[in-house]
């Protein structure tokens, strides 16, 4: 390129730097323009050197990983896991920060965290490393995870059964699910409804000897899965025993259902009561009539009716008339359960003290 004294007088860039120059000039001044050149291409090559990877994090280790989507899988639900290599610097350890928390360098990336209640959880951060420019690289993430209740089933053959026309508590569970992706359906038998992490089913009196079905799903990795079917049998509900509901002297709850009683007890009663109480099911009925007969030492019989569930102001003249040792048989108890249906209850023998 002309210099701006070759173009001041109009002359090529060789002949104003040459002309008249001797030749050992002229050798001494292409070595120095070969210096020049090739410094500058040097300076040029190393800073282009310096930024290719000035934003990269060095490292020194590569390890192989398997990320699963659910380390629990149900049959007939496939396993999915990312298989992956990851690059890190032993040299130096990431900043993780947890929830506005940060993990402290000696746990190695090792998240723990405490799982008192049952549900889903999530937890979100951000992890940190530094540049070769001394700038630091940050990566968000986010997570959810699920804590389930230990579970085990434990079910006698024989107990298979719900009772017609009452609510059966039931635990609906699918292992690796949370409760709250559990669904369940009747399939034919009554209505089935959640209540909190359990289940009611009332069967149809109506469907008394048939079955009570159950279809159970899941939602497993956001999909929708048929689990299970369970099948139930129905049956009516056991016959209520009628009793005498008192308290003793110290205040405590009493109940009379047979044998001797003191008639001072009896008359402070306002009538009979009846209920399913096996140590099983704790249900109440409810009395709609029954009879009372007295037996004098003559061997007469006085019958006399009730006022619903209430003794009668009859009845209650009937037991007073009575004396030590004489029997008061009360028949004829008619009594309602949740089921709607009426039933007669066994009779019940008192003998006054």
């Amino acid at each position: 390129e002309p210099s701006a004294r070759a173009k001041k007088d109009h002359k090529d860039w060789i002949t104003s730097s040459f002309d008249g120059m001797p030749s050992i000039a002229v050798l001494t001044f292409l070595s120095e323009l070969q210096m020049n050149v090739k410094q500058a291409e040097g300076e040029v090559l190393n800073d282009l050197a310096k930024n290719i990877d000035l934003k990269d994090i060095r490292v020194n280790e590569l390890s192989a990983f398997v990320v699963p989507q659910s380390n629990m899988v149900m049959k007939g639900v496939p396993y999915k896991a990312n298989i992956i290599m990851a690059a890190v610097d032993t040299t130096q350890r990431p900043r993780i920060v947890i929830n506005g928390k940060e993990l402290p360098s000696e746990k190695n990336g090792l998240y723990e965290v405490g799982t008192g209640a049952s549900g889903t959880y999530k937890f979100d951060g951000f992890i940190e490393l530094m540049d070769r420019s001394g700038l630091p690289v940050r990566r968000n993430f986010s997570q959810e995870y699920t804590v389930m209740e230990p579970m085990a089933t434990v079910a006698p053959f024989w107990m298979d059964v719900l009772y017609a026309g009452v609510q059966n508590m039931l635990t609906i569970a699918v292992p690796g699910v949370a409760s709250q992706d559990v669904q369940a359906t009747v399939v034919s038998g009554g209505t089935l409804t959640p209540s909190g992490k359990d289940w009611v089913a009332v069967p149809s009196p109506s469907l008394i000897g048939q079955k009570f079905i159950i279809s159970v799903s899941a939602k497993v990795n956001g999909t929708q899965q048929f689990i299970a079917r369970k099948e139930l049998r129905i049956r009516p509900l056991p016959e209520p025993l009628a009793f005498i509901s008192y308290t003793d002297q110290n205040g405590a709850p009493k109940v009379f259902r047979k044998g001797v009683i003191a008639r001072s007890i009896l008359l402070g009663t306002q009538g009979i009561k009846a209920s399913i109480d096996d140590g099983i099911l704790n249900i109440p009925f409810q009395v709609l009539s029954f009879r009372t007969m007295s037996v004098d030492a003559m061997g007469n019989v006085t019958p006399e009716m009730s006022s619903g569930a209430n003794f009668s102001p009859r009845q209650i003249e009937q037991m007073r008339r009575m004396t030590r040792g004489t029997i008061l048989i009360i028949s004829g108890i008619k009594a309602k359960g949740p089921d709607g249906i009426e039933r007669d209850l066994y009779p019940m023998e008192v003998r006054i003290n």
